[in-house]
């Protein structure tokens, strides 16, 4: 009887140091796409923050790692690495990867010069204007008859020659345009640009996507959504988000801190 009891009271004593030695974590890709995620900014940006809290609310430990774009997803379809975030739901994105519940949603809009009267009712509405595309970027339009696209490489350029006139309308989303405005550019330059909004358009929302070559993702899924609805309601995702709107998370030393939530 004595020596059960020293049993029990061992089994007792280590088993609280086993489970805190072991926690369950998630490895998950990211690319490069400021304001949203970026390995230099505070948090990885303010999407990789909004992951790792949603997932914390769920007890799971987030290793995120950062790749090129096209990288970051192939690892992520053949099961290298957990998911990779953030991504727009496509068909065939769904073959290979569970969708979350959106993390962010924004807006479809077309930058012009102030000095240019431009109202983005419709994809007609875009006919006689020279726009810019960057490479590597999908747009709805770019194959109707009579849309003129001038392709380059970023979306920096775009913007230049936007301000520059050589070119009428830049299509991007809205937080990154205005990302780029403020950061690279000066306030004279910034001011001479502003956007229309895509009448016609739905709001677009952004993914994490988790690999279907786990079959544990489909639980994994639940919980992030779970970890991320827990978020929205405590109001703990607005604050992210207007932390995101001060500029918090693309200074070293921000000037308001960025609130840690009360666990």
């Amino acid at each position: 009887m004595i020596l059960l009891r020293v049993l029990l009271l061992i089994a007792v004593s280590v088993l609280p140091v086993c489970v805190a030695a072991s926690p369950k974590s998630v490895t998950l890709a990211s690319g490069e796409w400021q304001p949203y995620q970026c390995k230099s900014m505070r948090h990885g940006g303010f999407v990789g923050h909004l992951v790792k809290e949603a997932f914390s609310e769920e007890g799971i430990h987030v290793e995120t790692e950062y790749f090129p774009w096209k990288r970051g997803y192939e690892m992520a379809r053949v099961g290298e690495v957990d998911g990779t975030y953030i991504w727009r739901h496509s068909e065939e994105r769904a073959r290979h990867f569970y969708f979350s519940e959106p993390l962010v949603v924004t807006d479809a809009v077309m930058f012009h010069r102030k000095d240019l009267a431009f109202d983005w009712r419709d994809n007609a509405s875009l006919l006689g204007y020279r726009i810019g595309g960057t490479l590597g970027y999908h747009y709805e339009f770019a194959a109707l008859p009579g849309i003129d696209i001038d392709w380059v490489d970023s979306d920096h350029t775009n913007m230049k020659k936007l301000i520059h006139g050589r070119i009428d309308l830049f299509a991007d989303d809205r937080r990154v345009g205005e990302h780029l405005l403020r950061t690279r550019f000066s306030k004279s330059q910034a001011n001479q640009i502003t956007y229309s909004v895509w009448e016609e358009g739905a709001p677009i929302s952004y993914h994490l996507m988790l690999t279907r070559a786990k079959e544990e993702n489909a639980a994994l899924l639940q919980h992030f959504n779970s970890g991320l609805a827990k978020l929205r309601a405590s109001g703990r995702y607005d604050e992210i988000l207007a932390a995101e709107a001060r500029g918090d998370y693309r200074r070293k030393q921000p000037p308001r801190q960025i609130a840690e939530p009360a666990r």
